[in-house]
Formats: structure tokens, C-alpha cells, sequence
């Protein structure tokens, strides 16, 4: 199913069955509901924009970590240091491609800041609770090597590493293209996550 083809779909309900976790969207065929979800750990994202990885970060401005893809180069040109901080626990629908992810750093989920449509850690609010849609994405591969686009379940729109921006917004990951181009692909492999 695409993601064009969920439109319709407006709510998603978080079930804990039997200690997997499962997720079911309203509006999808019956076929798509509830599949245990698969989970991987310490998940990089790359952008393709800019070949960097993504980080979760606190500017001083911001109430929370943002996401960007600005990770600094340590080991010579085009090499990049992967720490706690460029690592994320994703936990993925096979069959809808609804995603939540959680900074490893932070033990905290990525949810969409409605204010300006970044992607931010949520600070300890919720932990490792996924409570609405500004929790979810929707994806179009697991993380086991693979290109993807990241469309935010909230506000239906792609999210973009913001390369053409300098200073504290450079490379900062927003959702807010209809689209996917260059800025909008990702690059993400993790571990399988111990079920």
C-alpha cells in the first residue's frame, strides 16, 4: 500500500498484545492491521543531501534535542564519527510502514514539533510511549540497508534534511515537502533488535 493510498487513513492505535507490540490503522484494508511491529537498534540515518548522518542535538534556543543531519567529520573528508547521539531504536509495521523511532541518546522518542515542522527528541514527557501522531512515520524500507523517505503520520508531508540553510538550521530535519527529492532520502541500517 503507498502512501498516497493511506491518505485516508487518520488515526493509529498503539495495541500492546500479549507483549509485542502491534500497531493497527484505521482506514487501511484488514490485511494491513495489527502486525507485530519489527524493532532494530542503534539505527543510523544518512542523508542523502549531504552525506552526513542524522543527530539528535540541543541548540540553545530549542525546548528539545532537534534532529539534524550535520554530524561532524572526525575521521578525514567524508568520514564521520557514530556515537550514542547518531543512533536511534526504530520499531517498524511490515506491512504499513508506520514507524516510531527513539533517540538512543536521549531514551526518548522523535516526534514532529508542530511549530515549525521539525523533527525533535521528545524529552521525557513520554519515554518510550508512542501517544499520537506527531509520534509516527511513515517509512518505505526497514533499516536493513536501504534508501527511504520519511513522511511524518501527522502532517502527511516528507521530511527533508534542510541543506541550503547555513548556521543553527543547517541540515535541520523538517516535514514539510510534498515530495521526495534529494533532501527528502535517507540511508538507514541498524541491528535487529532481540525479541
Amino acid at each position: 500500500m503507498t502512501s498516497r493510498k493511506r491518505r485516508g487513513a487518520t488515526v493509529a492505535i498503539v495495541t500492546a498484545m500479549f507483549g509485542v507490540l502491534t500497531f493497527g490503522l484505521i482506514g487501511v484494508s484488514s490485511a494491513d492491521e495489527a502486525a507485530p511491529a519489527a524493532c532494530w537498534d542503534h539505527v543510523t540515518i544518512q542523508s542523502y543531501a549531504n552525506g552526513q548522518y542524522v543527530a539528535s542535538a540541543w541548540d540553545r534556543d530549542q525546548e528539545a534535542p532537534t534532529l539534524r543531519a550535520s554530524s561532524a567529520e572526525v575521521a578525514g573528508p567524508g568520514r564521520w564519527e557514530v556515537g550514542d547521539a547518531e543512533t536511534f531504536r526504530v520499531c517498524r509495521n511490515p506491512r504499513t510502514g508506520l514507524t516510531y523511532m527513539l533517540s538512543e541518546q536521549q531514551g526518548s522518542l522523535v516526534r514532529l514539533w508542530r511549530s515549525d515542522n521539525r523533527l525533535a527528541v521528545n524529552g521525557d514527557a513520554y519515554g518510550y510511549t508512542p501517544v499520537d501522531l506527531g509520534t509516527f512515520f511513515y517509512t518505505f524500507a526497514p533499516p536493513t540497508g536501504s534508501w527511504t523517505l520519511i513522511e511524518s503520520a501527522s502532517n502527511r508531508m516528507f521530511v527533508s534534511a534542510e541543506v541550503g540553510y547555513a548556521g543553527n538550521d543547517y541540515g535541520v530535519l523538517r516535514a514539510r515537502d510534498t515530495e521526495g527529492g534529494p533532501w527528502e532520502w535517507f540511508y538507514w541500517k541498524g541491528d535487529p533488535a532481540a525479541q
